[in-house]
């Protein structure tokens, strides 16, 4: 059982998951690149990282969508009505105006690794989605 988590842990449930992976540059987060394609036509970005001392595993999310600031009212509407049809991940823009994504699992409580390879298995997809079904028209 797992109750705290860290990159080398994480890059493991990756590989078990079969996710390609690399650790970033500064060993705080472990990453996989889901390459674009005809429904979706930017690479995104998913991130597997331990936080708040090993009790929490966040993955995020991030796909090189900028919002421009004519557009901002309208993506807060797409990101609002996601909020409002699904729960799951929370979605959100960033300072820098990126969209980005966030699901967070607290393992505090002893949780199996086989529980968080099924969620990042889950989640992982799920971010794609998110990015295809609603910003798709904001990459060119």
């Amino acid at each position: 059982m797992v109750n705290s988590v860290d990159v080398n842990l994480i890059r493991r449930l990756c590989d078990k998951a079969g996710f390609s992976t690399r650790v970033s540059d500064d060993g705080n987060y472990v990453y996989t690149i889901l390459g674009a394609d005809n429904d979706f036509g930017h690479d995104v970005v998913i991130t597997f990282s331990p936080s708040n001392g090993g009790t929490r595993f966040d993955i995020r999310g991030f796909s090189g969508v900028k919002v421009p600031q004519d557009k901002l009212a309208e993506a807060l509407m797409r990101i609002n009505k996601y909020h409002n049809n699904f729960a799951g991940i929370k979605a959100y823009i960033d300072k820098d105006m990126d969209v980005m994504t966030l699901y967070t699992v607290w393992v505090e409580a002893d949780v199996s690794e086989e529980f968080l390879i099924d969620v990042m298995g889950t989640i992982t997809p799920v971010i794609w989605e998110f990015f295809k079904d609603n910003f798709s028209d904001y990459v060119k």
